[in-house]
């Protein structure tokens, strides 16, 4: 399961988040749910605290883990809520039950992990991202994408792993497709791209990586003859492997939940039958990110998103084509459930504004806006853009790292919607 499309109710969201969510240091594990037990047996009722919202309101800055502690009347930190940078590992875990029209009733954990290196020797936040789920489809997902910054940020280690058993719809090529067209392609994914950059000046990086991305067991689950996956010379199976080189600049200095700063990275990856490929081809990816704060403390923000995906110099398998929602981080075009749209090229434009709804930072709230294109087939001519629009609701999950639980509801042309859960920000 990707980080999209949870079509249903999630009142139990913040219950469960509440009892599995808190920073460690080296705790042998993160469940609140003992401590909370110890705690509520020691604690002996005390008539003379104030109520709960004006304890809430001493609070500077407020998250879940804050809400717990004075649930069962103990404050988190003894000396102060203020978020100051250390070098502790801060541990956000989200369990949460959903329903989606692809999946069925499903059950998924996401985990955000955010710590410094060296906390003296270092301006960038490492955080590394997991998630696991499954669903009432039989379909299953394991994702973890590290970024880590080593001493002196002299180093970026970035990935993005997966194992997927995921049957999915697919609509063809092009942007000229249909909802009523999808049908479903069944498979399994495994995915390794590890990438390795090096400073050059200050905040400018390059390096090298290498890309696998091996489908198998593929298998289409319709009557129809003629689909575009056979016309595109798809079969059972497709392996992409090839190595890359990146330009990098980040003047983000959290990547989880940004509040100023640009980021920028430029991908070329060539895939060769040498390493295992089953064609030769090109691909040349580009991102970039710009953070514009529109009040002094920050808190306002407009946030703005490009990114391209090109594929050339020969034949990229159906499956590793450009689509909806496919990019890193499975963010590209709210409104579209993921693989809405492929095709062999793709530009996708998003903005965001986002805003508090409270003072102390608990509750906030964004209304975005995208639009993507997708090349058509064969003539790879870009005919058609598919906007898409909505907006979401923010809560304070970890306020040390800065990650916030995302509930997005979008909507695209055909009516189509989607809605959205995740741990931190997409973009």
């Amino acid at each position: 399961m990707s980080k999209r499309s949870l079509n249903s109710s999630f009142f139990l969201v913040v219950v469960f988040t509440m009892l599995f969510a808190r920073p460690v240091i080296a705790a042998p594990s993160v469940l609140l749910l003992p401590e909370i037990k110890k705690d509520t047996l020691a604690i002996k009722k005390d008539t003379t605290r104030h109520s709960f919202v004006n304890r809430a309101k001493s609070y500077k800055e407020l998250d879940l883990i804050d809400v717990v502690k004075l649930v069962i009347h103990k404050r988190l930190m003894s000396h102060s809520d203020s978020v100051t940078k250390d070098q502790k590992l801060h541990i956000s875990i989200l369990p949460a039950p959903g329903y989606t029209q692809t999946t069925g009733f499903l059950g998924v954990v996401s985990g955000n992990f955010a710590f410094f290196v060296n906390d003296k020797h270092n301006l960038n936040e490492s955080n590394v991202s997991m998630n696991a789920s499954y669903t009432q489809k039989k379909q299953a997902v394991f994702a973890m994408q590290p970024n880590i910054w080593t001493t002196n940020d002299s180093w970026n280690i970035i990935g993005d792993n997966r194992f997927i058993k995921y049957p999915q719809e697919t609509f063809g090529l092009g942007g000229h497709t249909l909802p009523d067209q999808g049908y479903i392609i069944d498979y399994f994914l495994v995915r390794a791209h590890e990438t390795l950059l090096r400073h050059v000046v200050k905040d400018f990086y390059a390096g090298i990586g290498y890309d696998f991305d091996y489908h198998f067991n593929i298998k289409e689950l319709t009557t129809d003859t003629a689909t575009d996956y056979k016309k595109y010379g798809g079969g059972n199976k497709s392996v992409s492997s090839g190595f890359k080189v990146m330009l990098e600049y980040d003047s983000r200095r959290n990547s989880i939940n940004p509040n100023s700063g640009f980021f920028a990275s430029i991908i070329y990856a060539y895939y060769y039958k040498g390493l295992g490929s089953d064609a030769d081809y090109s691909s040349l990816k580009g991102d970039f990110r710009i953070y514009l704060p529109l009040s002094k403390n920050k808190k306002h923000l407009l946030a703005l998103w490009n990114y391209d995906w090109f594929t050339f110099n020969g034949h990229a398998p159906y499956l590793d084509l450009p689509a909806t929602a496919w990019d890193d981080f499975n963010a590209t075009g709210r409104g579209y459930i993921q693989s809405r749209f492929r095709g062999k090229n793709m530009l996708d434009l998003e903005a965001e504004y986002r805003f508090p709804l409270l003072r102390d930072g608990f509750f906030g709230g964004v209304i975005f806006a995208n639009v993507e294109s997708f090349s058509d087939y064969p003539s790879n001519k870009f005919t058609t853009a598919a906007p898409g629009w909505g907006l979401g609701l923010r809560v304070k999950l970890n306020k040390r790292s800065g990650t916030n639980i995302c509930f997005d509801y979008g909507f695209g042309l055909h009516h189509s919607n989607d809605f959205i859960i995740n741990v931190g920000e997409l973009f």
